[in-house]
């Protein structure tokens, strides 16, 4: 990123998610599909890894290693969806 910024530039990191990408080979055609050519984006993918480096831009599915976790010390109770979370009562009656 260095040859990027210069002095008091900001930048924010993003992600951009492309889905169904797979090897050209392994896609069913249906009868009435469009032909048409992924191979420019698989290409420029390809030419954005070498420049920046691996994994720059990745599969989905081959996963991230995070540097955060969801922190779940305020979720609020789930009465509806959780036998052990139903609020319990405890009555008594007069003469019973």
């Amino acid at each position: 990123m260095g040859s990027l910024c210069t002095g008091g530039d900001n930048f924010q990191k993003a992600g951009v998610m492309l889905a169904e990408i797979m090897p050209a080979s392994c896609r069913q055609r249906s009868l009435f599909d469009p032909i048409r050519s992924d191979k420019d984006l698989m290409n420029a993918l390809d030419r954005i890894n070498r420049k920046w480096g691996a994994n720059t831009v990745r599969y989905a599915v081959s996963g991230f290693k995070k540097s955060w976790t969801f922190r779940r010390d305020h979720l609020s109770r789930a009465y509806t969806t959780r036998w052990d979370q139903l609020p319990v009562v405890k009555a008594s009656l007069p003469g019973i």
